[in-house]
């Protein structure tokens, strides 16, 4: 997840950096991990992609208190109060 938290941190890395990221995870399987999960909803969150941060969501299986505050958080900074 470190490589993902950088990204999000970083104002000159571009999204694209993260989809690659995001892509090789796919490829390798570690995606229902829920720290890796977790650790994408935040980079798409942090980086402007609200869509791509629901997705992760939708598709994480186990959801913990942390992953609700990560999705809570993500849709108040994006001013989605309903969702």
């Amino acid at each position: 997840g470190s490589v993902l938290n950088a990204i999000a941190s970083a104002e000159d890395i571009s999204l694209k950096h993260g989809q690659r990221c995001h892509a090789r995870i796919l490829k390798s399987g570690i995606s229902s991990c829920r720290v890796v999960s977790s650790a994408l909803l935040d980079m798409y969150a942090k980086r402007g992609s609200i869509n791509e941060s629901e997705k992760v969501f939708s598709e994480m299986r186990e959801r913990n208190q942390f992953v609700w505050t990560s999705i809570i958080s993500a849709y108040s900074n994006h001013g989605e109060f309903e969702s």
